[in-house]
């Protein structure tokens, strides 16, 4: 698939995580709804450009489909943790709560949770930050 470029396999990571960290501060903290699809557009691009990067660096090269598959399944996958985080803060600051975190998460589980949340804008953040990846991955 290109050069072995170990050493930028942790900057990919670094931006996965970053994305999934955006994911929480902005939907967990700020509460924020339609913002997220912006925060999936910059970070499918980001995920996708360091994927493309770290497979080839400035080299000139033709767009391949596994790298750009990597990069969706990246962008999709630091989605759902970034959910997961907010989920687990939101159990955590649930006001007027007498139960712990483990009773709170049991109370009610995420799928639930992610059941009642899950809508329109949330079904178009998975796709716009999959393509995004995708597109940015070339």
């Amino acid at each position: 698939m290109g050069t072995n470029r170990d050493s930028q396999g942790n900057p990919l990571l670094l931006a996965a995580l970053a994305v999934t960290a955006a994911w929480v501060l902005l939907a967990g903290l700020a509460d924020v709804s339609w913002g997220m699809i912006a925060v999936a557009v910059a970070g499918g691009w980001l995920i996708g450009s360091w994927s493309a990067y770290g497979g080839w660096g400035e080299a000139p090269h033709v767009p391949a489909v596994r790298l750009r598959q990597l990069a969706a399944g990246l962008a999709l996958g630091a989605w759902v943790l970034g959910w997961i985080g907010t989920y687990l803060w939101t159990r955590a600051i649930l006001p007027s709560s007498t139960l712990d975190l483990a009773g709170r998460i049991q109370q009610t589980p995420f799928t639930s949770w992610f059941a009642g949340l899950f809508g329109p804008v949330e079904a178009l953040e998975v796709v716009v930050i999959a393509a995004m990846a995708w597109r940015a991955a070339r």
